[in-house]
């Protein structure tokens, strides 16, 4: 996967540690916070230490959004085990940014990126009660799958195949 992706708006770059205090003013938002299915960061190095986790897991890839060099959230690749064919994605934003289409841009550039890397099939875990999300991913053609509980939470399943 590359390191950088570029959308019209925004480019999506490999997270690093000095990202840390940007990424927790948006974690520390309860609003983001519940969508992602966490707890409110309370520190900085809350999100120093989920950015070194990410770093360091074999299957994931998770990028910085940046709007003319702001960053306004993450997104990115879980679960990137090549031989079954599929990819999940995850994406979250600060909530000043919410419904002005910036998510769109980062899932359309997600599933390119996946596409190019031959991934068939890319699932994304919601949040049931986050509908936003929801109507995103669904105008972009994924469906439906189920609700079940994931590490003690709520999660829709929707999936997109891809060509």
């Amino acid at each position: 996967m590359k390191d950088v992706l570029q959308t019209e708006r925004l480019r999506l770059r490999k997270m690093h540690d000095d990202d840390a205090q940007s990424l927790y003013q948006i974690w520390a938002n309860p609003r983001v916070a519940k969508y992602m299915n966490i707890e409110p960061f309370t520190t900085s190095a809350q999100a120093l230490a989920m950015i070194r986790v990410i770093n360091d897991a074999p299957y994931a890839l998770r990028y910085s959004v940046l709007l003319e060099n702001e960053i306004i959230g993450s997104a990115g690749f879980n679960d990137m085990n090549g031989a079954s064919g599929v990819v999940e994605i995850g994406y979250d934003l600060a909530e000043h940014y919410w419904r002005r289409g910036f998510g769109t841009e980062i899932v359309r550039a997600l599933l390119t990126e996946a596409t190019h890397h031959h991934y068939t099939e890319v699932h994304a875990k919601i949040a049931p009660h986050n509908e936003g999300s929801i109507k995103l991913v669904e105008k972009l053609a994924f469906a439906y799958q189920a609700t079940f509980e994931e590490e003690g939470q709520q999660v829709a399943l929707y999936t997109k195949k891809l060509q």
